[in-house]
């Protein structure tokens, strides 16, 4: 199925609706089935198509800044812990719209919040962990 996805974006994208849920791409859907494996709680979970944008740098109406948002493609509770999750492939990953995004969203973690960015690289998930613009593992 193609509609506009939850990002919005300029082209409409190839979502993937599975158990309710609807995924803005193939690879998204591909780490939720992995993660469900993994944490078969998941698989109850119906609020991952509702995730929030975050101004990483607001409108400036005097400068020629323009606002810049960031939307991660899942966020997860674990306890008091909040966690970011980003997934990319190897090529996406490097962009550099994506990467200053990236390190804007990472300046403005807490520490109660993590960002895991998960490339399926090789056929494999590697994830990195952050914590703010630390890497934890």
């Amino acid at each position: 199925m193609t509609k506009q996805s939850k990002k919005g974006g300029n082209r409409p994208r190839k979502v993937i609706e599975y158990a309710g849920i609807t995924f803005d791409s193939a690879l998204e859907f591909e780490y939720f089935k992995a993660q469900i494996q993994l944490h078969p709680s998941l698989a109850k979970c119906k609020t991952l198509d509702i995730i929030p944008s975050f101004d990483v740098i607001k409108d400036g109406k005097q400068s020629k800044v323009r606002a810049l948002t960031y939307t991660p493609d899942f966020v997860r509770s674990q306890g008091t812990s909040i966690i970011y999750i980003e997934v990319k492939s190897p090529f996406t990953a490097k962009k550099t719209d994506y990467v200053l995004r990236k390190k804007l969203f990472l300046r403005n973690l807490k520490s109660n919040e993590y960002f895991i960015e998960a490339v399926k690289e090789k056929g494999a998930w590697v994830e990195t962990v952050y914590q703010g613009m630390k890497e934890v593992w």
